[in-house]
């Protein structure tokens, strides 16, 4: 017993764990905030315009990977590694690949206006079409505050951030509760908070002169890997919304919503040790992955299991119209909240191993397509959810070879 006292004292006096309370705090807020904007939506809106408002922010998700969506990344691991003078190159050239993702929303718009002219898709996606360029350029300020270590400083720019969007959407569906003003609501109100928290992202930590010259590159590899996962990804969406309609969309997005929270709350803590994933040699990094893998992959374990007991009544009190998709969510919170494998992925990028990126970049979406075609027919949206869960069995199983089977990898 105080073997376990005296390891837990000592991952409580590392930098990380530190860290990760200001990250885990930040993401607590970020998580209610989704959760309330979730419960306003749920309870106010229609399915109709939640499963549209779902669609457009899928497509935002897959064409804004073209705004050199691997530059995030590549910025994080430049900083990290001491070149904090990257962030002005980063931001330039995110302007400049953002233009690709404004061509792709304008020609979505223009498709909507000849097939469906009175849908307010159309307005949609031009407001994303002129807002994604500088959303996505100024929305680098997170990586170059986590790059730097300034956890607490990213953490309470992100909540920010959250509040403010989360409260200017819930005014716009008090007094329109319909889709062209709760998307405008949310691309203004978090363009304003990303272009004023980048600034003060700078004025906190002023760059140095320092340029990382591999940083294009990097990104550019990092997004060609990215490109068929960022449709795998959202492709669950894509497929509900044209062959079912926006009101089966609502429902699955409405039952992922709190399993998607736990993800990001995964990513959040790893991403706490990405600087010292950047500096340590291998045999300290295979360790201490291990280690972390194990630790995560029981706290996920009694989550999930805490959570099929807890959703039956989380839906009935506070989704009640979605009540029929609290089986469906419990099944997503298995496919998405157990991901301790994320943990064994940030090696890759944190040492650039292009090539071992790109096996997981196009292995892991073919899978999930494989697995789509035979479950969705047959299955619908339980199809999914049952696709999600195989792949995460899967991602852990090989993060597993990777982490004692495969040393060479480090």
């Amino acid at each position: 017993m105080r073997a376990i006292i005296s390891h837990v004292r000592k991952i409580q006096r590392t930098p990380e764990a530190q860290h990760s309370v200001w990250m885990l705090g930040g993401q607590f807020l970020v998580s209610v905030m989704a959760f309330i904007l979730t419960y306003i939506l749920a309870n106010y809106v229609s399915k109709e315009v939640v499963g549209e408002y779902r669609f457009i922010l899928a497509a935002y998700g897959t064409i804004s990977v073209f705004a050199l969506y691997g530059m995030s990344t590549a910025l994080m691991q430049s900083v990290a590694a001491g070149s904090l003078g990257s962030i002005y190159y980063a931001v330039k050239t995110k302007l400049k690949y953002g233009l690709i993702g404004s061509l792709l929303f304008s020609g979505l718009a223009v498709y909507y206006y000849f097939t469906t002219p009175e849908s307010a898709l159309v307005w949609g996606l031009l407001l994303c079409a002129l807002l994604l360029p500088p959303l996505e350029a100024y929305g680098l300020y997170g990586s170059y505050l986590q790059g730097a270590s300034a956890f607490k400083l990213s953490a309470i720019f992100l909540s920010a951030d959250r509040i403010f969007t989360t409260a200017v959407i819930a005014i716009s569906v008090y007094f329109s509760p319909t889709l062209i003003p709760i998307v405008g609501a949310y691309l203004l109100s978090h363009g304003l908070m990303v272009f004023i928290l980048y600034y003060l992202s700078l004025k906190k930590i002023p760059p140095n002169t320092e340029y990382d010259d591999s940083l294009l590159p990097y990104a550019k590899h990092v997004t060609a890997m990215s490109l068929i996962g960022a449709v795998t990804a959202q492709l669950d969406k894509y497929i509900l919304f044209f062959f079912f309609g926006p009101v089966p969309l609502a429902m699955y997005w409405i039952a992922s919503v709190l399993p998607q929270e736990v993800a990001r709350v995964v990513s959040v803590i790893a991403g706490t040790f990405f600087p010292r994933y950047v500096s340590a040699d291998s045999k300290t990094l295979l360790y201490t992955v291990r280690k972390l893998y194990w630790y995560s992959s029981a706290i996920l374990g009694m989550v999930c299991v805490t959570y099929y007991f807890l959703a039956p009544f989380i839906f009935s009190i506070f989704l009640p119209q979605y009540i029929d998709a609290d089986g469906i969510s419990v099944v997503l919170m298995f496919g998405f909240g157990f991901m301790p494998h994320y943990l064994v992925w940030q090696i890759f990028s944190a040492k650039k191993q292009v090539k071992s990126l790109y096996y997981l970049s196009i292995g892991e979406p073919v899978l999930v397509m494989v697995l789509y075609l035979l479950l969705i027919p047959v299955y619908g949206i339980w199809g999914i959810a049952g696709a999600l869960v195989i792949k995460v069995a899967v991602m852990n199983l090989l993060a597993i070879w990777y982490l004692y089977f495969r040393k060479a990898i480090l």
